[in-house]
């Protein structure tokens, strides 16, 4: 779908619902923004298949590791 048709669903609709199609947009661009990172369209799937199961499993249990809280520690 081309860019002009989106527009002319848009334009379509009633103005309460382009309204909130703009503000879930802008609150898009802002969490993207906030982020500091512009979306690539592939995620993760650019780390698939250079890590195996074992590795894996360590960085599970680290990231585990990681979050739980010392009470004794200061």
């Amino acid at each position: 779908m081309e860019k002009s048709e989106i527009l002319d669903l848009v334009q379509a609709l009633p103005i309460t619902d382009r309204l909130e199609i703009l503000e879930e947009v802008l609150w898009k661009i802002r969490k993207e923004k906030s982020l500091g990172t512009e979306p690539s369209g592939t995620g993760l799937l650019e780390f698939a298949g250079i890590i195996d199961q074992k590795e894996a499993t360590a960085m599970t249990e680290a990231v585990s590791e990681s979050r739980k809280i010392d009470y004794n520690g200061w």
